[in-house]
């Protein structure tokens, strides 16, 4: 309710500097959480992984529009430079350190362990431990997908952490510099365990019968997202799917979900080579997303399992 609540009051919000922000990212009413949790929080948090968390805070309290504006702009400044840093961070660990899942290194920022580890979970789909060593320290961030319980698994690392702490999901941890081969090697022997329940879906919903106004009015309704209230999910059976190339790219194209007239792009989250380039039946489970640009409406299709004799089954 606070959420809901706080999300429809945000355009309103006394706060100049924020109120700037939100006007100079676009964004409209209705609010979405994924409109903060996208383009507002990732700024605001910006400043403080460079150890200046006094500028989110000037934004915040300032009044004079000129000095709001100046703000905003060292804002964006400093969140490019996040963004180069995490990515070149990223493209430097090693294929061994991708491979366990275990990264710390020098090189690697304190403020940016959250973020990288959260990168690589999501591209890998497997826990990951991020840390940066200062001063004989090891301080970072750890991270795993959905439905995996690290909090269970990392109880043994305590012993050799000045500090552990979180929940299912994240983690972060300090230790000593001298510990760090007894966690790598305990991390090493942990088999991970995805406590991933029964497939769920809310409805049958047939993708012949989507249209934008249905999916913004649901989506408005249901919302916000999140621990206990997750996106919607539904079943379309009878579905054909067919895998398009990029002719003379590396890039393995994209699938597609038809039926009868209707046609739409969809979104596998990387598990594209598992398809075939063409699945003649199946049954999906799916959430539809709408993306507007221009006044313009584009429905797509985030595929989260596919039922099909071709392919037993996928879980996306």
């Amino acid at each position: 309710i606070l959420v809901k609540e706080g999300l429809r009051k945000i355009p309103f919000t006394p706060l100049k500097g924020l109120a700037y922000l939100i006007e100079k990212q676009k964004i409209k009413e209705p609010v979405y959480i994924k409109d903060v949790a996208m383009k507002i929080t990732p700024l605001i948090n910006s400043p403080g992984r460079f150890g200046k968390p006094d500028v989110s805070l000037k934004l915040l309290m300032e009044k004079n529009e000129r000095h709001i504006r100046e703000i905003v702009e060292e804002i964006e400044q400093i969140d490019r430079e996040r963004y180069k840093i995490v990515t070149k961070t990223i493209n430097n660990i090693k294929e061994d350190e991708l491979e366990s899942g275990f990264v710390i290194s020098k090189k690697i920022s304190s403020g940016m362990c959250g973020l990288i580890a959260s990168r690589l979970t999501g591209k890998y789909s497997r826990p990951f431990l991020v840390g940066s060593i200062s001063n004989d320290y090891v301080k970072g961030s750890i991270r795993a997908p959905e439905n995996y319980d690290i909090h269970k698994y990392l109880k043994p690392l305590g012993r050799y952490m000045i500090s552990l702490g979180g929940h299912k999901e994240a983690m972060g941890f300090k230790c000593p510099v001298k510990n760090a081969t007894k966690i790598k090697d305990l991390w090493y022997q942990i088999k991970w365990e995805n406590t991933k329940k029964q497939d769920y879906y809310d409805c049958p919903l047939d993708i012949k019968e989507l249209n934008p106004s249905t999916i913004e009015e649901a989506f408005e309704y249901l919302q916000p997202f999140g621990k206990g209230n997750p996106e919607p999910v539904f079943l379309c059976k009878d579905v054909h799917l067919e895998k398009v190339s990029i002719r003379n790219s590396s890039n393995s194209g994209g699938i597609w979900l038809k039926k009868d007239d209707a046609i739409y792009e969809t979104v596998l989250n990387g598990f594209i080579d598992n398809i075939p380039h063409n699945i003649k039946k199946a049954d999906v489970l799916y959430t539809p997303y709408l993306r507007k640009h221009n006044n313009l409406y584009r429905i797509i299709l985030k595929v989260r399992k596919i039922y099909s004799e071709e392919l037993h089954s996928v879980h996306i």
